[in-house]
């Protein structure tokens, strides 16, 4: 009985800790109806659907999930909301790494490009409301700096910015920012992203990402999708266009042919004694 009470109390401990210190983790999901616009012999032959004689409609939504997934989709809305610059605090006890995910107390903002080339770690100290210390990764102090100052690092171009709802739980604590480069935060997203249809027949797409950080994964979705319906709307765009440029030249030819040919019939009639 000895045995099993310390293996009971080691698992219990165990359990207690694993339960305490480890993040949730949660499915965030979003669907979308995917618009399929038949033209063309699919619009004559849409009568036939219902019988499943003919249907495309399949190997059009493969197609708008494949976009959906596509890196430059995903590497837009990596760049526009910053998801390589991640934010880490340590376990009192366990000395673990733990990622902020809700109610981040500060925002580092990168002013060069080659933030997307590199990775970096550092740590930030926040003293107060108007000062924060600059350590290398290594915990080694580099510079104190009024916060909101424009600041050049071997990190590149920064600029710290605090929100101070949530700043008086790190006050003198450290904060470990990790910056990730843009190939391997945009392929660290893609592999986190499921994208399919739960039913043959329908066009609704369902985008779903399991995640520690819950906030930034609707974030992540939502841009996401904006940006699917932004590229659709450029390609449009581009689309009425290049149909109107083409239009407009065809008429320009058109328009020249009729008058070399009134021309013609006008010398035609002078020329027979007709006019």
């Amino acid at each position: 009985w000895k045995l099993f009470f310390v293996f009971f109390l080691l698992s219990f401990l165990f359990a207690f800790f694993y339960l305490r210190y480890t993040q949730k983790t949660y499915n965030v999901s979003a669907s979308i109806l995917i618009r399929v616009e038949n033209d063309g012999i699919f619009s004559e032959l849409s009568a036939l659907e219902d019988l499943s004689i003919f249907k495309n409609t399949n190997q059009e939504v493969e197609n708008e999930i494949e976009i959906l997934k596509s890196r430059p989709l995903i590497e837009n809305v990596v760049k526009t909301l910053n998801l390589n610059v991640k934010y880490f605090t340590k376990t009192k006890y366990t000395k673990r790494f733990v990622e902020i995910t809700e109610g981040i107390p500060l925002e580092v903002s990168f002013f060069d490009d080659s933030k997307y080339q590199k990775n970096e770690n550092f740590i930030v100290k926040i003293n107060s409301e108007e000062e924060f210390d600059l350590l290398n990764k290594e915990g080694i102090f580099l510079s104190s700096h009024p916060i909101g100052d424009t600041l050049a690092t071997k990190f590149g171009t920064i600029r710290l910015n605090v929100q101070k709802e949530f700043l008086q739980e790190y006050l003198d604590k450290s904060i470990y920012v990790r910056l990730n480069s843009l190939a391997s935060t945009v392929e660290g997203y893609k592999s986190k992203l499921n994208i399919g249809i739960n039913d043959p027949k329908s066009t609704v797409v369902i985008l779903s990402v399991k995640t520690k950080a819950r906030e930034r994964a609707k974030i992540f979705l939502k841009s996401l999708i904006d940006e699917y319906n932004k590229n659709i709307v450029d390609d449009k765009n581009e689309i009425i266009q290049n149909t109107s440029d083409f239009i407009k030249e065809r008429l320009d030819i058109i328009n020249e042919e009729l008058v070399g040919l009134e021309s013609n019939l006008q010398s035609f009639k002078i020329n027979n004694n007709l006019t």
